[in-house]
């Protein structure tokens, strides 16, 4: 049980350091960019585009994850939640191939920029 709590921590706190990364891009690349090959991709839009995607797509997980946690959560409860998750996964896949980014805040607002 400890070590599927540990999994459970890691999982969200990875979701959660790739939005904080996200936002603060700016700052990061003034840190990295005399130094380090990360800071060239944090000027690289394609590459900022795809953490975007990838710290929406985290907080989705996150976020089913801890819905999905308690006491009273019901199995039938988390079917339901996860059956959702899935038709929602398939409409955010249409979504992103017709350009609509609604769905995708980081994504959206780091077009924006």
């Amino acid at each position: 049980m400890g070590s599927l709590l540990h999994t459970e921590v890691r999982w969200l706190s990875r979701g959660k350091t790739l939005t904080r990364l996200f936002e603060m891009k700016p700052e990061v690349r003034i840190f990295l960019i005399d130094d380090f090959a990360l800071g060239d991709r944090l000027c690289d839009e394609r590459w900022l585009m795809k953490l975007a995607y990838l710290a929406d797509i985290f907080k989705k997980l996150n976020d089913l994850s801890l819905s999905l946690q308690g006491k009273v959560v019901t199995v039938f409860e988390a079917s339901d939640k996860v059956q959702a998750f899935k038709k929602k996964i398939k409409f955010w896949a249409e979504s992103m191939k017709n350009r609509i980014l609604d769905s995708f805040p980081m994504v959206k607002n780091s077009q924006k920029n």
